[in-house]
């Protein structure tokens, strides 16, 4: 596969494209979630440090984390995590890797109540690479509705299982 987005251009503010390769079926063999939980739809732009993916799936009436009808923002965190997944196994050369595990957010900010409201549009979900080493990571994480308007960012560390041969 190859990079897209290298350039000037903000990564979080490009639109899908017809020809972007990485699909939600791509997305899937290369994330630990599976089913009803891959909630990424596609990928705008990626390169070794940043992934920006976007989604309907917050729209879904049948989406697995809403609670009595709502989905709330906080479950924004787990879009974001799926990405920073995503952008691993890219980074990687298109492998997936081993779940990692959550090990704390930091700053997180949720600027609107849920996430299930049409007037978002598409949700652009973004994640960066602050420092990376072979047992974890740190990525800044941000959602913004399909218009660019903010509506979470934090920071996740992800600690990476030693590896089974190890």
């Amino acid at each position: 596969m190859t990079n897209r987005g290298v350039g000037a251009r903000s990564p979080i503010d490009s639109a899908p494209t017809d020809d972007t390769a990485i699909d939600r079926t791509a997305i899937a063999a290369l994330i630990p979630q599976s089913g009803g939980m891959v909630l990424l739809d596609g990928v705008v732009s990626w390169d070794q440090s940043r992934i920006t993916c976007w989604t309907r799936s917050h729209l879904h009436p049948g989406n697995p984390l809403r609670r009595a009808g709502r989905l709330a923002a906080i479950c924004g965190i787990e879009y974001a995590l799926q990405a920073a997944a995503l952008h691993g196994g890219l980074a990687a050369g298109g492998v997936a890797q081993q779940a990692g595990f959550l090990a704390a957010l930091r700053d997180i900010t949720l600027r609107v109540d849920r996430l299930d409201d049409g007037a978002i549009g598409d949700l652009r979900v973004a994640a960066r690479v602050e420092w990376y080493q072979e047992r974890g990571s740190i990525y800044a994480l941000e959602l913004r509705s399909q218009a660019g308007e903010v509506l979470l960012t934090g920071r996740a560390i992800i600690a990476l299982p030693r590896p089974p041969d190890a």
